[in-house]
């Protein structure tokens, strides 16, 4: 029988005890120190945070390793590690590419990057595709209604926002839900989601719901203008 069911854990958590920090070291400090260290940080995606600061200043030590979990977009800090993962130092070294963060001023070049950078699979709160569009339409069962009319996709880059709208679409298809999809930029201005303020609607717009309502066709029309142009 393990000794720990004998009060031997007592014992085990007192030898660990004085090598876990409630205080942890600053990045500085532990950058300069040659002990083994784990650093577990929030913002999985690397760019803000605490994260920020960790790598910014161990990526340059070969004796760092980075761990990532869950789905990073590749657009993210660790979205740009992981797509360099397999390169060896020397294949780094002749990269032009520099990682930023905006949010403390600082940056590193990838040709500087020394650190092994490792993906965790299985660790990510993200529901997939399928989940997504389960939710959405809350699984089609009779009676059910989508979870709305209209669905704004704000989250992601717009090759998955344009792949998930098309897929919600579809869904919605085949179910005989009529949704509107929308994808707002930078540039779209305020959306009003108040009810007493969506209810001032103008002829014009009327006149296109309505022909959106008589010709739904219309609407893959103007996706495919939109993503042609994107």
């Amino acid at each position: 029988m393990p000794s720990w069911l004998h009060g031997g854990g007592n014992k085990i958590a007192e030898n660990w005890k004085p090598i876990v920090a409630n205080n942890p070291p600053s990045p500085d400090e532990v950058a300069s120190s040659n002990r083994p260290t784990v650093i577990i940080t929030g913002s999985g995606n690397g760019d803000a945070g605490k994260a920020s600061s960790w790598l910014s200043n161990l990526l340059t030590k070969d004796t760092t390793t980075v761990a990532v979990t869950g789905y990073c977009g590749s657009k993210t800090v660790c979205g740009k590690l992981l797509s360099i993962k397999s390169l060896s130092i020397p294949n780094r070294r002749m990269s032009e590419n520099i990682i930023e963060w905006s949010n403390i001023d600082r940056s590193v070049a990838v040709a500087d990057i020394r650190a092994s950078i490792e993906e965790i699979k299985g660790y990510s709160a993200h529901g997939d595709q399928e989940d997504l569009l389960n939710w959405a339409l809350r699984n089609a069962i009779d009676g059910y209604l989508p979870a709305g009319d209209t669905f704004f996709l704000q989250h992601g880059d717009n090759h998955n926002r344009n792949s998930l709208r098309t897929a919600l679409y579809k869904k919605a298809q085949e179910l005989g839900f009529n949704i509107d999809v929308q994808l707002p930029e930078a540039t779209t201005g305020w959306i009003s989601l108040e009810s007493s303020e969506s209810a001032h609607r103008d002829a014009d717009f009327e006149l296109i719901m309505e022909m959106l309502h008589q010709r739904p066709e219309l609407k893959g029309m103007i996706r495919e203008k939109e993503e042609s142009q994107s």
